[in-house]
């Protein structure tokens, strides 16, 4: 009895704590698609903040093309508004105006800090640019469905030119446009280059504005087509511009498979969300962005303090699983010491009453009693049942035996059950 007793607390805690397991787990689960989403939602705000200046610069070139000056190829005039351009807007490094052969025009004699650029005298032909040869051959980057036209962007890269004028090393973006004059024929082009610096501060500013009321723990990556780190934010990782990301992004894709229903990958994919740093990444697809680009924002999530509250409510799971098992145990000795004191008592009884000698004694008479009857019964020609003046059918006469015989087995019984008490009894009497 007490065996089954345990079997079933044990069956019943062992039940008990698979359904509270998946209970949490699905509790846990809603949570992290909850947090997953808040990051993700944080990091596209931030890749929208720069998808803007983004645009703001693609629109601006065209905005600059239509000055008077530059559509008089006025080089006076032309340079003097992009010195005025770069006071303004510091991002721009160089602002340069050719004709359509590609002959250096006007250009900023300003640089982005003040400084003074100093270009070589006599004549300079940029014919061999990169950005001249695809704005010259109606190489547009234009995006007619999100309504981006008439200028275009080179990827992020270093600028010889710009690093020759500065003398240091130079990272950012041509944005070119054409010249056209009041009958609306291209008399030239016209293109800026745009230094790295505004894509810092803004992923900065822009990232500390998304996470104002989180902790400290992600880091921002800027990254084109090729993995190439463009800038960095909130990080102490020293990376240069145009070099390669310091770790291999692993994501888990754990919703994704569960809610597709790839059941394998999304378990196996479990081994990558627990072994793996937490890594979100937000394609540039934007409105006002020039998908063509590639780029991404790959944040990547300290889980020690990103799922704090993750890991919180597991503890308190934990304790708490811990609390009901500890109760049930105490539940379960109660119990059963409980149910061993009634079948003690009940035994107990039953051995008072079987030991009472004039009990037992009146019980052995009457079941003697009943065996003398028994016996003279069966030697009685009572049981000769005389035969009636039909022949009875055979199946009559094996039933009339079957009985016989049935009576005779229990007289046996009786017998033997009789003298195992009388030797009982002798016990006892001793």
């Amino acid at each position: 009895m007490k065996n089954i007793f345990t079997k079933f607390y044990f069956r019943t805690i062992t039940l008990l704590t698979i359904v509270m397991s998946m209970a949490f787990g699905v509790i846990q689960y809603n949570h992290y698609t909850d947090l997953r989403g808040d990051y993700l939602s944080s990091v596209q705000r931030i890749s929208q903040s720069l998808s803007g200046k983004f645009s703001f610069f693609y629109h601006n070139i065209q905005n600059i093309s239509l000055n008077s000056s530059l559509k008089e190829l006025d080089s006076k005039a032309s340079s003097s508004y992009f010195d005025s351009l770069i006071a303004l807007y510091p991002s721009y490094d160089v602002i340069v105006l050719t004709d359509v052969e590609g002959n250096l025009v006007a250009a900023n004699n300003i640089g982005s800090g003040g400084e003074s650029l100093n270009w070589n005298d006599g004549d300079i032909n940029l014919s061999d640019s990169v950005w001249f040869q695809k704005v010259n051959s109606k190489n547009m980057s234009e995006d007619y469905s999100k309504k981006i036209i008439g200028a275009q962007a080179l990827d992020f890269e270093m600028s010889d030119s710009a690093s020759m004028l500065y003398g240091r090393v130079k990272h950012g973006m041509h944005f070119s446009a054409p010249v056209r004059n009041s009958n609306d024929e291209i008399v030239g082009y016209v293109s800026s280059f745009v230094n790295d610096d505004w894509i810092g501060r803004l992923l900065n500013s822009a990232s500390k504005e998304a996470f104002r009321n989180k902790q400290n723990n992600l880091e921002a990556f800027l990254v084109n087509e090729n993995n190439k780190v463009m800038a960095t934010a909130n990080t102490d990782r020293k990376i240069s511009p145009m070099s390669e990301l310091p770790f291999k992004v692993e994501t888990a894709n754990f919703s994704k498979n569960w809610n597709e229903g790839n059941w394998e990958q999304g378990v196996s994919s479990l081994k990558t969300f627990v072994e793996e740093p937490f890594f979100i990444i937000s394609k540039f697809r934007h409105h006002n962005f020039l998908n063509d680009l590639g780029w991404s924002l790959v944040a990547r999530v300290d889980k020690e303090t990103g799922f704090a509250a993750m890991w919180t409510n597991t503890i308190w799971f934990m304790a708490s699983l811990g609390f009901v098992v500890f109760i049930s145990l105490l539940l379960k000795a109660g119990s059963q010491r409980k149910f061993n004191q009634a079948l003690a008592h009940t035994w107990k009884n039953a051995e008072l009453s079987l030991g009472n000698p004039k009990e037992k004694k009146a019980a052995v008479r009457v079941l003697k009693s009943v065996y003398r009857s028994l016996e003279t019964l069966k030697d009685s020609s009572d049981l000769d049942l005389p035969r009636p003046a039909v022949k009875l059918e055979l199946v009559q006469e094996r039933e009339l035996e079957d009985t016989k015989a049935r009576l005779e087995s229990s007289m046996q019984e009786q017998k033997l059950w009789v003298k195992e008490l009388g030797r009982e009894h002798e016990k006892f009497a001793v």
